[in-house]
């Protein structure tokens, strides 16, 4: 007998792989992955995100602030909770200075790249869904 599981998002980074592999252990598992957003934004706004900081706040913590301020570029996939808005507020009152980029309905028609300052970013309202990538300046 043969199952499928679709997901959206890339399945080996922060997905559903993990649950699988403890949930269902006797049986073979082929993970077919999609381009991720992560992926699709940093092609779009041409930036390499090799050795970068890459990391979620959708549905988790993370020490948001203490990771930006030790790498030079960090990307993360956002919630309602851990919004654009919010993490563009925490750099501005820390005074950090740097670049943001916030993808929001990547791929889709409503594609959505925006490009600001900390102060910029935290006056806009994003889709809770977003990739937000921070680069020192």
């Amino acid at each position: 007998k043969k199952i499928s599981i679709i997901a959206s998002g890339d399945p080996c980074f922060y997905g559903v792989t993990d649950y699988i592999k403890r949930n269902i252990k006797e049986e073979p598992i082929e993970i077919i992955p999609g381009l991720s957003s992560f992926q699709y934004l940093m092609s779009k706004i041409g930036k390499s995100w090799n050795g970068k900081f890459l990391g979620s706040v959708h549905g988790r913590e993370e020490d948001f602030l203490t990771v930006v301020k030790e790498n030079s570029m960090c990307i993360f996939l956002t919630d309602s909770k851990n919004s654009p808005k919010v993490l563009a507020n925490k750099l501005f009152i820390e005074n950090i200075s740097c670049n943001i980029w916030v993808g929001e309905n990547l791929s889709y028609e409503d594609e959505k790249i925006t490009v600001g300052t900390p102060e910029e970013i935290m006056e806009k309202e994003f889709s809770s869904l977003s990739v937000f990538v921070v680069e020192e300046v």
